[in-house]
């Protein structure tokens, strides 16, 4: 069974989906999986506004999926569940930064005239 709500409180709306039932036939042993969206001004973020989407945006916090939807980076990730502190992202945290350094690459530069786009991380043609 999936619980679903919507909540508007101090011009932030939050979406709350459980998906808990679900996630336990993949593994039994779950005990909460839920995805929760919060939908506020630009400028604004939680647990501080370096987690606002304008900061992400102007900082390359943010990479895009295979079906182009935006999503922190790990790093932007590792320090959101670092800034929160909370006990249960304890084991995320070390499983965050191991991957971080496992694909570590150093990064070519983009060829003269061209200049990487924070998004997508491919090199363009500067205008």
């Amino acid at each position: 069974m999936y619980i679903f709500y919507i909540h508007a409180c101090n011009h932030v709306v939050e979406f709350f989906l459980d998906l808990t039932d679900e996630y336990k036939k993949i593994d039994p042993n779950a005990t909460d999986f839920s995805i929760e969206i919060f939908s506020k001004e630009l400028n604004e973020g939680y647990p501080n506004n370096k987690f606002s989407i304008e900061y992400l945006y102007e900082h390359n916090g943010l990479a895009r999926d295979e079906n182009n939807h935006q999503h922190f980076t790990r790093k932007t990730l590792l320090n959101w569940k670092k800034t929160t502190n909370r006990p249960k992202d304890v084991p995320d945290v070390k499983l965050i930064a191991f991957l971080i350094e496992k694909y570590k690459t150093h990064r070519k530069r983009c060829p003269k005239g061209h200049r990487r786009n924070p998004i997508t991380k491919k090199c363009k043609k500067h205008k």
